[in-house]
Order: structure tokens, then C-alpha cells, then sequence
């Protein structure tokens, strides 16, 4: 008992120094995500110094509680609030890549079929480390929110993360009745979304079909095949002024009988948490036009 006790300080050192090389493997290990090119990226610790490269990215990073190492955005990055008072590295689809690279990044966020594919190259090639965002489903956003959220050490990551995908979860039909829908993105040229775009997914969850069945992910239209198609719904996705306009052009066609309706286009349109606002006021009137 007596050599226990001689024993017992060296015992506690040992473990205590054990517990430490722990904590310090845990604290150096290694960060990787694989972005939606296919990428894989990896950290050796959360980002401090990260520049967004598009608005949705932006709020994305805010979302998941990284705002304070964003250090600049792209042009038209205008929510949350104190984003508007970050500086500027051009806009989407034309960046300032001096001014980026002057900044010296430890991690850019880029969109995929937003930035420029050279420009992204140049910068990786410079070995900066770029993730590329596209979301091509409601089940990506949540996704990229984790993964944001483990390169950045965003402390909000796993709570908006849940909270996405439980409210994706919620998403279902009123019955079996299906509502032809026009999603109207632009007034000149008319202009829409097709099967492909995330936004159907939200439709089709609630019981909606999108008529537009082309190619291009933001293809225009003619209003003649629209009309010919027969939408129960049209939703313009358009800023206030311009939705005024379009919905009195709407209802100059005496052949169209469809409930139309005004949605925040940054609140169905941008893939970021706030669609859940925009993607509940969708969902209830396709829930009302299914109602027997």
C-alpha cells in the first residue's frame, strides 16, 4: 500500500500528460470537406481570414455563425446587415483577383457556375484553398452548411444545420392532387427555372409541377407556351416594383385563370436558410389550390 503511494504522483502525471497529447491531437486534427466540384479540401485548422465570392455564400457563412473571420465579399452581398459594410472583391462574374489575393485569404468560398472557372483556377494555383458551392437539391443546403460551418469553426453550424433539415423534412403535399406552377425569375425576356433547379425540388416536395422542362437551368420563355400549359399558380419571384408590372401583364391573358402571387425572389431564389420563408408561403398556397 505503502509503494501505491509513492507511486500514485508519477501515476497522475502520466495520465495527466495522456489527457494533454490528446487534447492537442484533437486540437491540430485535420479539417476536410469535398465541395460540389468534387474537390476535397482540407484545413489544418478553421479559417480565419475567408472571402465569399457570391451573396449566397455570404449568408451562408453567417448562418453558421463565421461572420467575424469574413473579410470580404462579393458585389450585391447585402444580408445579414453588417455584411453591407464589408469590402468588396467585385462581383460574381467579375473579380478583382488582385485585390483578393492582396488580402491573403486562408480560404475562399467560390460558386460554381457563378465565378468564373479561370479565375478560380488562378487562385488555387496561387495554393490558396477554394471550396465551391452549388447546391442542386434542398438536402445540398444543408450540406454545405455543415461544411462551412467544420472550415470556418462556426459555432452555429450544427444548429442551423438541424434546423434545415428539419424544416426540409416538414415539406409534403396536401394529397394527391398535383398544381401546374410558373415561376417567373425575370420580366424581359420572361424567363423561369427548370426541372433541375433547387427550387422545383422544393415544389415538387409540396405538391407542386414545374411546367418549364428545358435544358437551361434559367431558360426564357415564351408566354404563348406558358399560357398553352395551363399553370394553376404563376409566382413571381421579383423585386416589389417589378412584380407590380408583371402581375398586371399576367392578367391581361383572359385565357389564363391562375392564382398569382408576389415571393421575395432573395427568399425563394438565393440557397441560404431564408428560404424557408419564401418556401412556406409557396408551399401554402399550393396547399390551398390541392384543397378538395
Amino acid at each position: 500500500m505503502q509503494s501505491l503511494f509513492l507511486y500514485l504522483p508519477r501515476l497522475i502525471l502520466i495520465c495527466t500528460v495522456f489527457i494533454n497529447l490528446i487534447d492537442v491531437a484533437h486540437a491540430h486534427e485535420a479539417i476536410h470537406a469535398r465541395d460540389a466540384s468534387g474537390t476535397s479540401i482540407t484545413l489544418a485548422q478553421p479559417a480565419k481570414r475567408i472571402i465569399s465570392l457570391a451573396p449566397h455564400i455570404t449568408e451562408l457563412l453567417f448562418a453558421v455563425g463565421a461572420g467575424p473571420q469574413v473579410i470580404a465579399v462579393s458585389q450585391y452581398s447585402d444580408y445579414p446587415t453588417p455584411a453591407k459594410a464589408l469590402p468588396r472583391i467585385g462581383a460574381a462574374g467579375a473579380l478583382d483577383l488582385e485585390k483578393i489575393i492582396q488580402l491573403k485569404p486562408d480560404l475562399i468560398i467560390g460558386w460554381q457556375s457563378g465565378n468564373a472557372a479561370n479565375a478560380i483556377e488562378k487562385l488555387r494555383a496561387l495554393s490558396i484553398n477554394v471550396y465551391l458551392s452549388e447546391p442542386r437539391n434542398l438536402d445540398d443546403i444543408g450540406k454545405e452548411l455543415l461544411d462551412i460551418g467544420r472550415l470556418s469553426g462556426g459555432a452555429q453550424a450544427n444548429q442551423a444545420t438541424i434546423a434545415w433539415q428539419d424544416f426540409v423534412r416538414t415539406l409534403k403535399p396536401r394529397n394527391k392532387k398535383i398544381i401546374n406552377t410558373f415561376i417567373e425569375i425575370w420580366p424581359a425576356p420572361l424567363m423561369s427555372i427548370n426541372q433541375q433547379h433547387l427550387l422545383t425540388d422544393a415544389l415538387q416536395r409540396c405538391g407542386g409541377h414545374n411546367i418549364i422542362d428545358t435544358p437551361a437551368l434559367a431558360p426564357v420563355v415564351d408566354i404563348e407556351s406558358v399560357l398553352i400549359k395551363k399553370p394553376a399558380l404563376v409566382v413571381l419571384a421579383l423585386p416589389t416594383e417589378q412584380a407590380h408590372a408583371a402581375e398586371r401583364d399576367w392578367q391581361q391573358w383572359p385565357t389564363l385563370h391562375a392564382r398569382i402571387m408576389t415571393i421575395n425572389p432573395d427568399e425563394l431564389l438565393r440557397p441560404t436558410p431564408r428560404m424557408m420563408f419564401g418556401i412556406r408561403r409557396l408551399c401554402a398556397a399550393l396547399h390551398a389550390l390541392a384543397a378538395p
